[in-house]
């Protein structure tokens, strides 16, 4: 009875129903996979009408031609792109040409003279203005003066002032006569010309400043005369090195200047330029015209000066285009300068020429200005 009872209880103790729902559990998972798995065969199974067929053993590619495929794909791809260019390059087929072109083109290849009148007379014109043009370089060699053959190139400033004249701007503390050489020789002037108006007050002194220097000193002066009516005419009178300031107030006197006008700017000499130009060259000293293309008043004495005195040395303001020259006289040979005409002494060699002389100084000068008489 005893055993009984044990078994019976041993019988209730296992729950038989968990067996059950263990069973049951496995069963659900394993329906879960399989729906899963028929599901993704679903997705990747093509659909009807889209299934690609299978290849035979013979489409089929081995491993060895599977490795070159690449390259086969590269060299059909040269291929093509070879046959694209041969294709542009082939010459295309000519299009039939309508009747009306075929009577322009006929026209083009034999014209008749009233079509070729309008190009021949353009033809014609261009000759002549070419010819004009090369004329006109032939005649630029004449209407320069050629240098000296054996010489240098040197800057010089031939129109400087200093406190001798009035305008002129002085500063303070500064002695006039050491510091006009010593700026020329910072501006790289060789030749510097002391041309106050109507005075040599300060020709002595610069010109022993500047003993031992590289910078020659040509004693002038600055005068203004009338020329063929026209009372502004400005000329530079130029001596040589050798001349004092005694030598200068002689020329002074025998000019007819005043002492009132020493120094003044505003004084016109009142003889004959003839008189004048005689005096100054009698003395040993040669004349420049100065700034005479300033303003149409003063150019109306470039004529009377260039034909009657054979003046062909000018100080310009503008000597890159002396087109007035050019146009009347062709062949003069004339010599054009641009100086300073410093009234300060910031000013020296703001304006300079360089020019092919043989020597710096008052000799080279006159060769190159020299008067001469047109032919």
């Amino acid at each position: 009875m005893k055993g009984s009872k044990q078994s019976t209880t041993k019988r209730s103790v296992k729950p038989p129903v968990a067996k059950s729902k263990a069973k049951a559990g496995t069963k659900v998972v394993d329906v879960a996979l399989s729906e899963r798995k028929s599901r993704k065969k679903a997705a990747a199974a093509p659909t009807k009408g889209t299934e690609k067929p299978k290849k035979t053993k013979s489409e089929r590619a081995p491993k060895s031609v599977a490795r070159k495929a690449p390259e086969a794909e590269k060299k059909r791809l040269d291929k093509q792109a070879k046959s694209k260019v041969a294709a542009q390059l082939a010459p295309k087929a000519v299009e039939a040409v309508p009747a009306e072109k075929e009577t322009l083109a006929a026209a083009l290849l034999s014209p008749s003279i009233e079509v070729l009148r309008p190009f021949r007379e353009a033809a014609k014109q261009n000759r002549k203005l070419q010819r004009e043009r090369e004329r006109a370089a032939s005649k630029r060699s004449s209407f320069l003066a050629k240098p000296p053959r054996k010489g240098k190139k040197y800057a010089i400033d031939l129109r400087i002032h200093s406190p001798a004249s009035q305008g002129f701007f002085s500063t303070g503390g500064v002695d006039p006569g050491p510091a006009l050489v010593r700026l020329a020789r910072v501006k790289g002037l060789h030749a510097i010309g002391l041309t106050d108006y109507y005075s040599a007050a300060y020709v002595d002194l610069v010109k022993e400043k500047a003993q031992g220097t590289s910078v020659t000193v040509i004693p002038g002066l600055d005068l203004r005369c009338e020329v063929n009516g026209c009372d502004e005419i400005g000329v530079l009178a130029l001596f040589p090195e050798s001349h004092t300031a005694a030598d200068l107030w002689s020329v002074l006197e025998r000019l007819h200047v005043p002492e009132w006008a020493y120094g003044r700017q505003d004084y016109t000499i009142r003889i004959p330029f003839a008189q004048v130009l005689e005096t100054i060259e009698g003395s040993g000293g040669i004349l420049i015209p100065s700034r005479i293309d300033k303003t149409p008043f003063r150019q109306l004495a470039i004529e009377c000066l260039v034909e009657e005195f054979g003046i062909h040395a000018f100080d310009l303001v503008h000597p890159e285009a002396p087109e007035y020259f050019r146009a009347n006289w062709p062949s003069g040979e004339f010599t054009f300068f641009s100086f300073s005409n410093a009234n300060a002494l910031g000013q020296i060699g703001s304006r300079s020429s360089k020019v092919k002389l043989t020597s710096p100084g008052f000799e080279g000068i006159r060769e190159l200005v020299q008067r001469r008489v047109l032919n």
